[in-house]
């Protein structure tokens, strides 16, 4: 815009305003209207329609986007998955040599299964989109430790007549079905059947509860359906890695 044009007469009639008047000279100050300065945008910082209209989408997208889940598939828990794997096929050998070595030993074949078990779950986890893989993989782990425990308390007690051999409080009938709380199961049974061993296999400390279920073991090794080798009946004994808790 152009700047305003002030006449000699409206110059002449401020001058006999101040003149005539008692004020101070600054009270007739007038304030001259802004000119507003032609700003000279650079055409390569001028924004189009088009790229405004850009920007306000991509803002939008930001907000609402979902905030994607952490991925399962880490490479530690991969790594994992394959350590399973390969001592799921590690432990089944030493399984069927222990097997081959003591054919007279019941329930080894029900060892090896759960064993086999466990080696399908770390296959399918491999590719699992589980949120809790991870969680999954922890207790395959603990796992197969208690099922590598019980291996090795079969090859070091003497006289192992059997694994993973159920008993129960009472015999069984044709009109009265063995409930859950009738029956148990023994990790090991040594000392042609003198001792009843519960494995525990543990990275830390083991839960109290063990005590417990060790006293529960023993009234159902007293049960008077049950072999008592020597006239007695067997003894309980608990075979566990890790510290005991309070």
């Amino acid at each position: 815009r152009a700047a305003p044009e002030y006449s000699v007469e409206w110059a002449r009639d401020r001058h006999r305003m101040h003149a005539g008047s008692i004020l101070p000279r600054w009270a007739f100050r007038t304030a001259l209207p802004r000119v507003r300065r032609a700003s000279v945008r650079c055409s390569e910082c001028t924004l189009t329609a088009e790229d405004s209209l850009r920007m306000d989408m991509n803002k939008n997208n930001t907000k609402k986007a979902p905030s994607m889940a952490k991925s399962v598939h880490t490479p530690d828990t991969t790594a994992r998955c394959v350590t399973l794997l390969r001592d799921c096929e590690s432990l089944d050998a030493l399984i069927v040599s222990f097997q081959v070595s003591k054919p007279h030993v019941e329930g080894v074949d029900k060892l090896r299964r759960a064993v086999l078990r466990e080696r399908e779950v770390a296959l399918r986890l491999q590719t699992a989109q589980d949120a809790a893989r991870e969680k999954s993989v922890t207790g395959l782990e603990n796992n197969l430790r208690g099922f590598q425990l019980e291996l090795d308390c079969a090859s070091f007690f003497p006289e192992v007549t059997a694994v993973r051999k159920r008993f129960a409080t009472r015999p069984p009938s044709a009109h009265a079905k063995l409930t859950d709380d009738e029956v148990c199961e023994v990790d090991v049974v040594a000392r042609g059947g003198a001792y009843w061993i519960e494995c525990k296999a543990e990275k830390g400390r083991v839960a109290s509860g063990l005590v417990q279920q060790a006293l529960a073991l023993q009234r159902y090794a007293r049960a008077p359906c049950n072999a008592r080798p020597f006239g007695v009946a067997p003894k309980v004994c608990v075979f566990l890695t890790g510290a005991l808790g309070e």
